[in-house]
């Protein structure tokens, strides 16, 4: 028998990844006028530059990484805040500069994902040798994790109801 290999993508797949700005309109993309309709998968994908990758993380973290109670913060916090953020977006830059990742370098889903693990971790190791494969697993591993905590609350809530209004009711 002939052994056939598994292709990711065949020859009558038509794959497009954009970012949420390429589905706007404008002189480099504009899937809804007539010229470009037949050329749809040409389209180049536009990457983020490195300033970009940057610009993001730094906003990403800083809204992760911002503490949860309102109470007013001293310099000090702050400049570790600002440190902690700097360190974060450090790694995914670095990260997205590895042989592993380097084809994914400007994708706005692999910076995500990229935050999102470092985001995780406290670790600046991370995202040492990451791959995109390794990457979407583990992001989809705390997605997982986080579900199963959230029905498990919801489920004990219920029950806890339940029992209340059971003996509220009298029945036992």
């Amino acid at each position: 028998p002939v052994r056939r290999s598994k292709l990711l993508v065949r020859d009558c797949d038509r794959v497009i990844v954009s970012s949420r700005e390429e589905r706007i309109a404008s002189a480099n993309c504009n899937l809804d006028s007539a010229e470009a309709a037949p050329l749809v998968e040409e389209l180049a994908i536009q990457l983020w530059t490195n300033s970009e990758v940057e610009r993001f993380c730094l906003g990403w973290f800083a809204s992760a990484m911002k503490p949860a109670t309102t109470t007013t913060t001293s310099s000090n916090e702050e400049e570790q805040l600002a440190s902690a953020v700097r360190s974060a977006t450090n790694d995914v830059v670095s990260a997205l500069a590895s042989p592993l990742m380097d084809s994914w370098r400007g994708l706005p889903l692999a910076v995500t994902l990229l935050s999102q693990l470092r985001a995780e971790s406290s670790s600046s190791s991370a995202l040492d040798n990451m791959s995109p494969a390794r990457a979407y697993s583990q992001v989809l591993e705390i997605y997982w994790r986080r579900a199963k905590l959230r029905l498990s609350d919801r489920l004990l809530r219920i029950k806890e109801n339940y029992a209340h209004s059971a003996h509220a009711a009298g029945v036992e």
